[in-house]
This record gives structure tokens, C-alpha cells and sequence, in this order.
């Protein structure tokens, strides 16, 4: 019978130890890129370890006990132990979840880079059955707050203004004050929202503030939506073109509701040097550092990471895809930006996000161009945006290479443009042209007309403007007669939300191709023909512009991309030089 009292000690040690280390793991592979929400899942770990070690030392002191001291009862004495620890065990973690949920819900002020769940120490009374005028911004009378009853689909998240994806408030545009419900909430919490929120420019002269169901906050119009104007931004996502942000500066965006979102590395390492995203760093230092490998191979890890997690928290923000940056000095290495872009993806896959949700960006080169293909036809295939485009060459050989998305730059081909015409003529300033004739407007119509004939199906996304002109100019005929997507910085985006939205016009421009067959830049599949990428070289040449501007581009991404290295690697030096040597 000695070996059931072996077996019933020994069998709870090692179910507990299973158990915790089991709950650690798919913890640990539950964390995000949020540093709020991964210190409280390290600290459940650190619980979950605590008590799973004390029940299995319990349980094996027990066994011990009875192995060296079988005549008497002190095993037993040991084993009732364990009843205890388990329920001291489940009542601690109790009292750590109210204690967090406690935390996260009685701060008393608002910053720019968190919205706190609105609420009280004291309890929040609602009051059903009284209509009336919704309470202006500025009217703080406790009782005043009411929650409208319709709100339009447009509601704006202000999720990037929370690190916690659970607190996420909405403020929306919407109208309507029958049967509203009162919150009395505490005035100084609503005052310090009010306040935060017209920092934020949230609110225009038709503003209402209400207060709705599970501290919802809206900013209310008391007109109907149809008397109230349209926007730019409106009118080209009516339109069918998509808007998306370009920024690293993920904190900016949410306002603006952008469906896709584009970054590169000048604009990662601009988002990092300034405090609210200084923490990435950090953080991109402790990922690299807890793994082993040299100091190139730790500050190669660390720029991925870097670039990764502020994709990762606009992923967090938008429903729809980020582009990533291969680093721009691999541009004419196909191997290398393969392998880039499969250890993107691999980091991304790391911390939950799939693969569907990411476009690796790669410059339009053709080293790029045939990674691209590469990373497109794998067996799992990893999307990709063909950047820095400048010509229809360019746009075709990406075309036929199965990219998903193409970047053409608009500022950059105007600029270009005027440089060529200052050649021409003495160095004479060329006069200002009609956006009509806006040459990088124009590329991305001729790109829409050659893909239209030629039956390619590969995104056009319009980037690199310079004022709200030229992205209404570019929507004029929408999405059939310009881009499929727009990539904008927040002051674009603002601007557009800020300027009165135009109908769109039905009359499309001509096709500029005719019926001429279409140059083969990319080889098909099979296809024995060797002069492909003889004849883009030549069609390029006689373009002109992309042999001057991609290297100009790559050159000025590079040195961001070089600076983003130097930085970490020096953090990354400095913490290995301060470690404590065994």
C-alpha cells in the first residue's frame, strides 16, 4: 500500500508544477506591445509560480516526510497544509484583480497619451425619463451630462489615447435629445476631460458633451446629420478610396479613423526621440538583450522589434494593414530583403498579429521588385508595398511581379519635375502649374489608366503629399479614376477634416496607353527570356526621373535607418557594459 501514499503525494507536486508552468507559457505568449498591460501578466506569472511552487514543495515535503519518517504523522500534518495553501492561493489572486481593477479605475486627471476609465470613488446614479437640451462643453453642473440617443457610424476610437486596449472611450458625431439618460458623475473628472478633449481640438461650435452607457463619452451635434457639412476627408471615403496614416506616431491617429496605416524608418526614428514613444526603445533594448547573439545581431533584433511595435500599436488602432520597412540599405540585395521581410512577419506572428494584417515595404528596385515576388508566391505568402515609385516602369514591373501595393511619391515627382524645367532653362523658377497638370497627380492617373488596360489588379496607394490641394485634386474622379488608397501625415488628415468636402467628378480622364502591348519587365513564370530586366534598365533610363529619385529617397531613408542603429546600438552596448560580470 506504500506506493498509493507515494503516488498520492507525489502526483499533485508535479500536476501543480504542470499546471503553473503551462499558465506562465500561454501568459507570457499572450503579451502585447502595450507596457501597461504586459506588467500586469507578469505580474500574474510572478503569482501563478509563487503558488504553484509552494503547493509542489508542500506536497514533496510531505512525500519526504513519509519516505524518512513513515511511523509517524508528520506527513499528515504537512498534507493538511496544502488545503490551505489552496485556498490562500485563490483568495490573494482575488484580491490582486480587484486591487488592479482598482487602480485602473479612480484616477482623477487625463493626459494626452491616456484617457482614464471614467469614474468615480463614489457611486454613479443614472436617471431615466428626463428630456431636454444636451449640456454644452463648458457646462459643468453636475446632472448636466446626458447621453444621446442616436450616434453616427463615424465615431472616432481614442484607443491610441489609452495604453489599454480595454478603455478605449468613443467619441462620435451624433444628434437627438429624446428620452436622453443622465449620469451624475463627479465634476472633476468631466472637467478634466473637457479640458483634455478641447486641447485635442475635439470640439466645434455645434458641440454637445454627453455621457453614455458603460462611461461612453460623445461629443453631440443638436443638428441632424444630413444639415450638417460634409468634410474633405468625408467626401473621399464616400468616394472609395481609403484613407490611411503615415506617421510613427501612432498617438495621432485614432482621431482621424484611418483604415490602413503606412511608416518607414525616418519616421519611426522621428516618433522615438520624442517622449510619449521613448519607451519603445526600452523596450526594443530588454527584447534584444534577453536573447543571445553578438552586438550586431542584438541591435539588428532590436531595430526589428523597434519597427515592429509601433506597428503593432497601430495595428491596435486600425482595422485594416501597416506597412513595414525593410531597412532601405538592403534595396539592391533580393536575398536580403527576403529574408528581412520573413523576420518581420516572424516577430509580427510572435506577438499574435497575422501575417494578413502586415505589408512588408520595399523599395522599387529590381533587386526589390524580384524579392517582392518572392516573398508574394511562397507557399505562405507575405504581402508586400513596392515604394519610392516614380514612373509607369517602375509601376508595371511591379504590377507583373504580383505585388500587392504600389507607392507612388506625388511631392517628390513634382519636385523632379521642377528641377528638369530650372535645367532647362537657365535655372529659370517654373511658373505654377493648375493641379490639373500637377505631374505627380498626373503619374498616378497614368498608372491607373495603364492598369486598367493592361488588367492588373495591384493597389495604387498615392503618398508623399505636401498640401490638402493636392490630395482633393488626386480623389477628384475617386477610386476608379485615381488611387485606391491615400497615405496621409496627421496635418493632412486634419486639414481635410477641417476643409468643406466637393462632389466628385464623372468624367473621367482618357486612356493614355491606346492599344500598344504591354513591356514585359518581369519574366513569366517559365519563361526562358533573359532581356526582361535589360529592357526595364532601358525603359527607365528614358523615364528619367525614378534613376535620379530612388537613390535620392534611399539615401535619405538610409541615414534615419543608420541613426535608429547607432542609438540602440549604444543602449545596447551600455547595458552590456553595466551588467554585473560572473
Amino acid at each position: 500500500m506504500s506506493w498509493v501514499i507515494y503516488t498520492s503525494f507525489a502526483w499533485p507536486a508535479v500536476i501543480d508544477l504542470v499546471i503553473a508552468i503551462a499558465m506562465c507559457y500561454y501568459l507570457f505568449r499572450s503579451k502585447s506591445g502595450f507596457s501597461g498591460t504586459n506588467s500586469k501578466i507578469i505580474m500574474i506569472i510572478r503569482m501563478i509560480l509563487i503558488s504553484g511552487f509552494l503547493t509542489s514543495a508542500c506536497s514533496l515535503t510531505a512525500l519526504i516526510c513519509y519516505a524518512t519518517m513513515p511511523n509517524t504523522l508528520v506527513f499528515l500534518g504537512i498534507e493538511f497544509l496544502l488545503t490551505k495553501l489552496y485556498i490562500n492561493s485563490f483568495l490573494a489572486m482575488l484580491n490582486a484583480r480587484q486591487t488592479v481593477q482598482d487602480k485602473d479605475s479612480t484616477g482623477q486627471t487625463l493626459s494626452g497619451t491616456k484617457i482614464l476609465n471614467i469614474r468615480t470613488a463614489t457611486s454613479m446614479q443614472i436617471a431615466t425619463g428626463h428630456s431636454g437640451e444636451l449640456a454644452s462643453p463648458y457646462d459643468l453642473e453636475e446632472g448636466k451630462w446626458q447621453h444621446p440617443t442616436h450616434i453616427q457610424k463615424g465615431a472616432i476610437p481614442l484607443s491610441p489615447l489609452s495604453p489599454y486596449r480595454n478603455d478605449s472611450k468613443y467619441i462620435g458625431q451624433g444628434y437627438g435629445n429624446q428620452d436622453p439618460h443622465i449620469i451624475h458623475q463627479g465634476p472633476l473628472v468631466l472637467r478634466s476631460l473637457v479640458e483634455e478633449m478641447s486641447r485635442l481640438e475635439m470640439f466645434n461650435p455645434y458641440s454637445k458633451i454627453g455621457v453614455g452607457a458603460y462611461n461612453s463619452v460623445f461629443v453631440c451635434h443638436n443638428i441632424p446629420p444630413s444639415q450638417m457639412p460634409q468634410s474633405a476627408l468625408e467626401a473621399l471615403q464616400q468616394s472609395g478610396i481609403v484613407i490611411a496614416s503615415d506617421t510613427g506616431e501612432y498617438l495621432q491617429i485614432g482621431e482621424f479613423f484611418p483604415q490602413d496605416a503606412t511608416t518607414n524608418p525616418s519616421l519611426v526614428f522621428a516618433a522615438i526621440s520624442k517622449p510619449p514613444y521613448a519607451h519603445l526603445t526600452d523596450e526594443a533594448l530588454h527584447y534584444a538583450t534577453s536573447r543571445p547573439g553578438s552586438l550586431e545581431a542584438q541591435t539588428e533584433l532590436a531595430c526589428d522589434y523597434l519597427l515592429v511595435q509601433v506597428g503593432i500599436q497601430i495595428l491596435n488602432i486600425i482595422p485594416g494593414r501597416v506597412s513595414v520597412s525593410v531597412d532601405p540599405r538592403l534595396a539592391n540585395d533580393t536575398d536580403a530583403i527576403v529574408a528581412k521581410g520573413r523576420k518581420l512577419i516572424s516577430v509580427f506572428e510572435e506577438f499574435g498579429y497575422p501575417r494578413e494584417r502586415v505589408l512588408i515595404k520595399i523599395p522599387a528596385t529590381y533587386s526589390g521588385i524580384l524579392a517582392a515576388r518572392t516573398l508574394e508566391t511562397s507557399p505562405k505568402p507575405i504581402h508586400t508595398n513596392a515604394t519610392l515609385i516614380f514612373g509607369v516602369v517602375q509601376a508595371l514591373a511591379c504590377a507583373q511581379a504580383r505585388i500587392t501595393v504600389i507607392s507612388p511619391f506625388i511631392g517628390r515627382v513634382k519636385d523632379w519635375w521642377a528641377a528638369r524645367y530650372a535645367q532647362l532653362h537657365n535655372g529659370e523658377t517654373q511658373p505654377a502649374l493648375p493641379l490639373s497638370q500637377h505631374p505627380g497627380i498626373l503619374l498616378v492617373r497614368d498608372i491607373r489608366s495603364a492598369f486598367s488596360e493592361y488588367g492588373h489588379t495591384t493597389t495604387v496607394m498615392a503618398a508623399g503629399f505636401r498640401v490638402v490641394d493636392e490630395v482633393v485634386e488626386v480623389g477628384k474622379y475617386g477610386q476608379k479614376g485615381g488611387p485606391d488608397i491615400l497615405t496621409l501625415q496627421p496635418e493632412l488628415l486634419d486639414g481635410l477634416r477641417k476643409r468643406p468636402g466637393v462632389a466628385h467628378s464623372t468624367d473621367m480622364p482618357k486612356n493614355k496607353t491606346g492599344s500598344l502591348p504591354e513591356p514585359r519587365y518581369i519574366d513569366r513564370e517559365g519563361d526562358a527570356r533573359s532581356d526582361a530586366q535589360a529592357l526595364f534598365v532601358e525603359d527607365l533610363a528614358r523615364e528619367g526621373i525614378a534613376v535620379e529619385k530612388v537613390p535620392e529617397g534611399l539615401a535619405k531613408f538610409s541615414v534615419d535607418a543608420k541613426n535608429l542603429e547607432d542609438l540602440l546600438r549604444s543602449k545596447i552596448r551600455a547595458a552590456l557594459d553595466s551588467a554585473p560580470r560572473s
